[in-house]
């Protein structure tokens, strides 16, 4: 029960902090963006080179699906899946501008970069997007 309590609380913390979570630049990380544990903290990490290709709206797209991961708690429990993923997708496309969930859906459907991780083809992605909100 005390672990639950915990667990509980550190997600109603996630939550709560989710909007000043620090993003920091690594232009070797192998990925557009990545939420993790740095320290102890949660940060999002980004690729600025990615960035720089994929253009400012995409990339915010991507920066908004790391906190869903966050706002979800998948950075908690260390879970990354397609499910994960999808869920992450929703979260963003629920919460991001509405211009950075088209650029991205626009650069999905061109099957362009998916990133490191088990996202699926871009049109998949964009079709999953697509699936979450009708935008």
């Amino acid at each position: 029960m005390k672990y639950l309590i915990l667990i509980i609380l550190l997600t109603l913390n996630l939550n709560a902090k989710a909007e000043s979570v620090p993003e920091i630049a690594d232009p070797k990380l192998n990925d557009v963006a990545l939420a993790i544990y740095v320290e102890g903290e949660i940060v999002i990490l980004y690729n600025p080179n990615f960035c720089n290709m994929l253009g400012p709206l995409v990339c915010k797209f991507f920066l908004a699906h790391e906190y869903g991961h966050i706002n979800l708690g998948h950075v908690l429990t260390g879970t990354y899946s397609a499910q994960t993923d999808l869920e992450a997708d929703c979260w963003a496309v629920k919460n991001a501008p509405l211009l950075h969930v088209q650029a991205a859906h626009q650069h999905f459907l061109k099957d362009g970069f998916m990133g490191n991780w088990p996202h699926g083809t871009g049109v998949k992605r964009a079709e999953r997007m697509s699936y979450c909100s009708a935008f």
